[in-house]
């Protein structure tokens, strides 16, 4: 695997006869021992699947950022050629979300500034993503980096937002219609809250969470979980929350990336 360079995403798989030692996220190769793709992603070593036997979309990378009483946020990652990058934020208001230098497309949102934008990189790279906003008291953002995509509009199937808020549990319900096969779900939960004790924030037990941020400032907190699902079906998702205030808002978002 000497050939293989960090950042670079492979299109063949290397035969080998065990899994390398420290692969590099977004390396692939095949375990001729257990006769199967694998990838190197973000969580792990996987099983490369491929659509019509689950899908070929990976999360090869991801990050988190947060702040408090700031008008910004910045987070580095590291992604493979023709990787589409999203980010799922909770910022202040008027958000202008750029990947490195690029202006990200929102996708789908609740009031402007709670949502998810993207954007489509077609060379490997570590790419900044700054957002800038009027300040906010808990900003945070989760960066998530997929390869396997479409490499041309549209890259997403469906997308929604639904939201509840002034309340000290929640229970809210997202549903994406039936489509592509090979396609993958992902889907987030964001809870704004008002002090500190009983906080709580679940995933529905249909995803498979990938990562989350608890942003803690001064009597003032978000908390963002993102899960991922990989179905060409209808799915329909509940996720929760508790407080122990009722104040603040909680938003769910829910949308289909198209595989190649």
């Amino acid at each position: 695997m000497s050939d293989y360079r960090p950042g670079q995403y492979q299109t063949n798989f290397p035969p080998v006869a065990t899994d390398p030692v420290n692969p590099a996220i977004g390396q692939v190769w095949y375990n001729t021992t257990e006769g199967k793709k694998k990838i190197r992603t973000a969580t792990g070593t996987e099983e490369f699947q491929t659509s019509g036997g689950g899908t070929g979309i990976q999360l090869v990378n991801s990050t988190r950022q947060g702040g408090c009483s700031v008008a910004s946020l910045s987070a580095d990652i590291n992604h493979p050629a023709n990787s589409l990058i999203v980010i799922i934020g909770a910022f202040g208001a008027n958000p202008v979300v750029k990947v490195g230098g690029q202006t990200a497309t929102l996708l789908t949102t609740y009031l402007g500034y709670w949502g998810i934008w993207y954007a489509f990189r077609s060379a490997a790279a570590t790419d900044q993503v700054l957002a800038t906003f009027t300040t906010s008291s808990a900003p945070a953002m989760l960066v998530l980096a997929f390869t396997g995509t479409k490499t041309t509009t549209p890259w997403f199937e469906g997308a929604s937002t639904t939201s509840d808020t002034g309340k000290t549990s929640y229970s809210v319900l997202a549903s994406i219609a039936a489509g592509t096969t090979g396609r993958l779900i992902i889907t987030s939960a964001t809870m704004g809250a008002s002090g500190s004790a009983g906080l709580t924030l679940t995933l529905d037990s249909a995803v498979t969470q990938v990562e989350s941020i608890q942003q803690n400032c001064t009597s003032v907190y978000t908390w963002m979980k993102a899960g991922t699902k990989a179905q060409a079906a209808a799915l329909s998702v509940t996720h929760t929350g508790t407080q122990t205030q009722p104040y603040g808002s909680f938003a769910v978002h829910i949308a289909a990336i198209l595989p190649a």
